[in-house]
């Protein structure tokens, strides 16, 4: 999660423990009126669940488009050329293709396509 997320979480576990501890004073300082404690404590616990659970769920969200920004901004810097170029030449007889190219800058363009499709890594779906 991130900061702002996190001090968001934090304002409502507070507000809720405040919620809750009104509830007992008022059980305790007030027993002739009935008040169903439980109730009432229930009320609290139930959206408040349900908003940290939001709060995790936006946090997987934010990871997400992290993600995404990182590999627009590589393709966008790139790697999409170097991925098209290794694509070209594993299609396009060697006779065709420059040389200078092929012991120069068809490695690097190899090693950029191949750091991205690596199966083993964890980022990738």
């Amino acid at each position: 999660m991130n900061r702002s997320t996190t001090t968001l979480a934090w304002a409502v576990v507070v507000l809720t423990l405040g919620v809750i501890t009104a509830v007992v004073l008022v059980t305790i300082l007030a027993p002739d009126q009935e008040a169903d404690v439980v109730g009432q404590l229930l009320a609290v616990i139930g959206p408040t669940v349900a908003v940290l659970v939001t709060l995790r769920a936006l946090g997987s969200v934010q990871h997400d488009v992290s993600r995404v920004r990182d590999d627009t901004f590589r393709l966008t810097n790139g790697l999409l050329d170097a991925k098209v170029r290794a694509g070209v030449a594993d299609v396009v007889k060697g006779e065709h293709l420059d040389p200078d190219y092929l012991s120069q800058a068809h490695p690097t363009d190899l090693a950029a396509r191949d750091l991205y499709h690596d199966p083993n890594r964890q980022d990738q779906r």
